[in-house]
């Protein structure tokens, strides 16, 4: 693995995507992050002294910054929740493998591997598979009772909320890295569109716009939803406390910035961390209230 993180400096081959795949497997291990459970990549980061920033340049998905010895995150503000979290993985992955100074512009999927270079290649599926590691997704899926041959759309999308991706990057992971889905099926759940998901998952809220819906649930005791003021909860038990307000038993929305502990209903906690809605900044202000006056 040394050697393969340090090809750039040595003149080395690139690793292998399947290298790329390995290390992010064993970067989890190493780092306390169980192969059968979601990866928090913002505490992640964080942990590693590296820092994580939010920018107002909507040009750009997000860049790395070296100077050698130290490192810095940059992810786009603008961005869906999973976009930004796959984005902060993603440059997190230039750091591991020493790869220097990034800028990532927008790029649709099937760009990301045809027009973009061998560094990027490794970054993408180190990505991938710190977030989606093969164990993750099928306990996911086992957890929520759904048909793991033959998942639905409402089953991809909560999964992919636990594990704090896309719903359309989970359903690519899982068909060309995981080989878990068909191309039939990719293409039934690829046509089912999010915001429907969502209605359907909350009926309660009326219209979601661009808040996200975080469907948590017993299986999800212990992690971390980051989510932003207008986004939607549900699974937690209580009714208006600090940072949400409840819109009916099941559902809460966020409402302020902070961070609380919720119990989960069917057992367990999860924490809520609540920013204002495209916060940009540095992560360790990100779910600190604005003074009054600023």
């Amino acid at each position: 693995m040394r050697e393969a993180l340090d090809s750039k400096m040595t003149g080395q081959p690139h690793p292998t995507l399947g290298q790329a795949a390995k290390t992010a497997l064993e970067y989890r291990v190493r780092n306390g992050v169980a192969l059968d459970g979601p990866c928090d990549v913002y505490e992640l980061i964080v942990r590693q002294g590296v820092e994580l920033r939010f920018m107002e340049v909507k040009s750009l998905e997000g860049f790395y910054l070296s100077d050698g010895t130290a490192g810095q995150i940059n992810v786009c503000a603008f961005r869906p929740a999973g976009l930004q979290r796959f984005t902060a993985a993603h440059e997190l992955g230039h750091h591991v493998f020493k790869h220097g100074s990034t800028f990532d512009p927008q790029l649709d999927y099937a760009e990301r591997f045809s027009s973009v270079t061998a560094e990027e290649r490794v970054a993408e599926l180190f990505a991938r598979y710190l977030l989606m590691p093969r164990r993750a997704v099928h306990k996911g899926l086992v957890n929520i009772g759904a048909n793991v041959k033959n998942p639905q759309p409402s089953d991809i999308y909560r999964v992919a909320a636990w594990l704090g991706v896309g719903y359309t990057t989970l359903i690519h992971q899982m068909r060309w890295s995981l080989e878990l889905l068909n191309q039939t099926q990719l293409e039934f759940l690829l046509g089912a569109k999010p915001q429907a998901i969502k209605q359907t998952l909350a009926p309660s809220i009326a219209k979601f716009g661009r808040s996200e819906l975080w469907p948590a649930h017993a299986s999800w005791n212990g992690s971390h939803i980051h989510v932003e003021i207008g986004d939607v909860i549900t699974g937690i038990s209580g009714g208006n406390e600090g940072i949400v307000t409840a819109v009916d038993r099941a559902c809460h929305q966020a409402s302020s910035i902070g961070r609380c502990v919720f119990p989960l209903v069917g057992g367990g906690h999860v924490q809520v961390s609540v920013c204002r809605k495209e916060f940009v900044g540095f992560y360790e202000y990100r779910y600190l209230p604005e003074p009054e006056d600023a």
